[in-house]
């Protein structure tokens, strides 16, 4: 049975997030796994806190995630959802459940960074696009779900784990039972019928997904030809690859107000190259 791993902070944008994983969940015939984790407040000098205050935050954290399952559970009936409460970073408390033996198809999280509250401001949430070792899902606030049928992958040019990408690509794409698009945006010259390796790569790779190859030239704003070609053509999933000080991040910075709109619009899958 498959895997889908969310997280909340039992905010608004993360409930959202969390019944977007459900019904994600439903349609994939997955499990899913809700963790909560949580930091206690810095400690200066040789103050401690006092035991009763930290069991009384990890009873309240657990009464709290007790309910949120319950209520779940009534709502999707039949479907095996489970809740975990840990101590720490929520990016390490995911990472540990993998390392346990969960291997989630993927990790959905609430895109909070919009407005700058709830759980994840965008420099938590790109952390986690970073540094999450499943996929990971970021869902824009008040995004409802539907079925995701049409999928854009959209690259640049820059090297990575060729093979390793691609073949996570064609897994979910499988599983969504979903179209594939490949978005090549590039900043020179050239013509549409130029393959770069990359594209004779994937074009080996996705021959049994039969995707549309689509490339872009002469791009100067590449996040903004992005936004523009996922509106355009009314695609229901982007999905990229992060990287750290490129455009991938821009997408996730609160000023950039073309990025704002792709962010209300599209939920973006992050597929991490551990070889960059």
């Amino acid at each position: 049975m498959p895997l889908i791993i969310t997280a909340t902070d039992f905010s608004e944008i993360a409930e959202n997030a969390v019944k977007y994983a459900c019904n994600l969940a439903m349609d994939q015939k997955a499990d899913l796994l809700v963790i909560h984790s949580y930091l206690l407040p810095l400690v200066y000098d040789e103050v401690q806190l006092p035991g009763a205050f930290l069991n009384d935050t990890q009873e309240n954290a657990e009464r709290q995630m007790e309910q949120l399952v319950g209520n779940l559970k009534l709502s999707y009936d039949g479907m095996n959802i489970r809740g975990r409460v840990v101590y720490g970073d929520f990016i390490d408390a995911i990472n540990d459940s993998s390392d346990e033996g969960e291997k989630p198809l993927l990790v959905v999280l609430g895109n909070s960074s919009v407005n700058g509250d709830g759980a994840w401001p965008d420099s938590s949430l790109t952390e986690a696009l970073h540094n999450l070792r499943a996929p990971v899902l970021a869902v824009p606030p008040g995004m409802v779900y539907k079925a995701i049928r049409k999928i854009c992958f959209a690259f640049d040019n820059k090297p990575f784990n060729h093979a390793g990408i691609l073949e996570h690509v064609v897994k979910v794409t499988h599983a969504l039972h979903a179209k594939l698009h490949i978005l090549n945006i590039r900043t020179e010259t050239g013509h549409q019928d130029q393959e770069t390796d990359f594209i004779r790569i994937a074009k080996d790779i996705f021959s049994e997904l039969n995707p549309h190859y689509h490339t872009v030239f002469e791009v100067n704003d590449v996040d903004g030809a992005i936004h523009d070609f996922v509106q355009i053509n009314g695609f229901d999933l982007l999905v990229m690859v992060p990287r750290r000080h490129t455009f991938f991040d821009a997408l996730f910075h609160k000023s950039h107000t073309r990025s704002a709109t792709t962010r209300g619009t599209v939920p973006i899958l992050a597929i991490q190259d551990r070889h960059s």
